[in-house]
């Protein structure tokens, strides 16, 4: 067992929480999965993990992988769309861009998608979740992945889900772990059960998106005084962000859209005037925007 790694291991839900909301479930089954495998106790003859991300759009899949990239791989990040291989031509590419990214150092691969890769591909993947997690590269060399993460996404299912408007979680899981079991080959569902499991993702209500907005607004806010910008975030300008920026259909992407677009578009409308890009943002009505005013 890997002692040095306990705090690093129980800072994890703590730091992840002020970041993902509203998927208390995902979290907590990854929360147990990390612990085990970064304290050394998983099967080391296999990969780290191998989870299976589905839900809509915009409800973190993608922000949790980042999130367990940054916090236990150091950023280190390989990011594929599996739309990309979806013939027998390609597979080769996908080989090679697996082999280039593990000797890259990077531990977490991202594959997004992935109910679009050829079956060739999922061939390949087959067997890097298998015992030994291995994969041949073009040159002969064995390249091993017992160091690594894999992550896949898919909106499967999501759709047909969302239109159900239920409130249920169980309900809304349900239906898109049956469109999961479909369209994925037994196999993969078996070594993932195995590996880390499937998690599907809740919609994001209001009240989730709202807490969101305030941390993805803190980023930007901080990103701003980096550049000499101070500013602070007015009620009026809150609620403007929340009213634009909820989207049932796009989660949390479209209200991270609507964030930096309107801080952005504010302190560049000041500086271009030669006003002050420090204060407090306030709702403009007469711009559809934000404006900066001086705090007295």
């Amino acid at each position: 067992m890997n002692l040095d790694k306990i705090d690093l291991v129980n800072g994890f839900m703590p730091w992840i929480s002020e970041r993902i909301k509203g998927q208390p479930e995902v979290l907590a089954a990854l929360n147990e999965h990390l612990a085990c495998s970064e304290l050394g106790l998983t099967d080391p003859l296999y990969v780290k993990g191998g989870f299976m991300f589905v839900g809509p759009t915009g409800v973190g899949k993608t922000e949790v992988t980042l999130c367990l990239t940054d916090y236990f791989a150091d950023g280190n990040l390989c990011k594929m769309n599996m739309s990309e291989f979806k013939t027998t031509e390609s597979i080769m590419e996908l080989r090679a861009r697996l082999t280039k990214a593990h000797m890259g150092q990077c531990r977490v691969f991202l594959l997004d998608e992935i109910e679009k890769a050829h079956w060739e591909a999922m061939d390949l993947l087959l067997g890097i979740l298998d015992k030994g997690a291995e994969l041949t590269a073009a040159d002969g060399r064995l390249i091993n992945f017992t160091d690594s993460y894999f992550v896949m996404t898919s909106n499967l299912g999501a759709k047909e889900a969302m239109r159900s408007r239920t409130n249920n979680y169980t309900s809304f899981k349900n239906t898109v772990l049956q469109y999961v079991t479909l369209a994925m080959r037994p196999e993969i569902i078996g070594r993932l059960s195995k590996l880390g499991g499937i998690h599907v993702f809740r919609r994001l209500g209001e009240p989730e998106q709202r807490a969101l907005a305030g941390f993805h607004i803190k980023r930007v806010l901080e990103r701003m005084a980096r550049h000499g910008c101070h500013l602070e975030l007015s009620e009026s300008a809150f609620e403007y962000i929340v009213r634009n920026g909820y989207s049932a259909e796009y989660g949390a992407r479209n209200m991270e859209g609507v964030i930096m677009k309107a801080i952005q578009e504010a302190v560049s409308t000041a500086a271009r005037v030669r006003q002050q890009v420090s204060g407090r943002l306030i709702e403009n009505p007469d711009s559809n925007g934000l404006t900066i005013v001086q705090v007295a």
